[in-house]
């Protein structure tokens, strides 16, 4: 069954690569990455563009309210994503390498 994992992100590159790279390297392989930044005025898409197999998505800022545009950025990448399961991981976190198998 495919997994999405769903990334949303606003000027984390400071911990970004270590986030891509817990869910591209994954122990169950049937999954799909999302990422969705939200207008990041860093190197965030610079980054994300690194990994060939992580679908991108860009989004530019609505509201001048941090909680509002992070809600439109994750529903924007889960009307994106095909997963029976989906899996939300925030750009200044990481996962297990076996979160999704387990």
């Amino acid at each position: 069954m495919l997994c999405s994992i769903l990334i949303s992100n606003f000027n984390k590159s400071k911990y970004l690569e270590e986030c891509l790279k817990s869910a591209v390297n994954q122990t169950y392989k049937n999954i799909e990455i999302i990422f969705s930044d939200n207008g990041s005025n860093d190197n965030s898409l610079e980054i994300a563009n690194k990994f060939k197999s992580i679908n991108t998505l860009v989004n530019k800022r609505s509201t001048n309210f941090p909680a509002l545009n992070q809600i439109e950025v994750i529903l924007k990448a889960f009307e994106k994503s095909k997963g029976e399961y989906i899996f939300f991981l925030d750009s200044d976190d990481f996962f297990e390498l076996d979160k999704i198998e387990k």
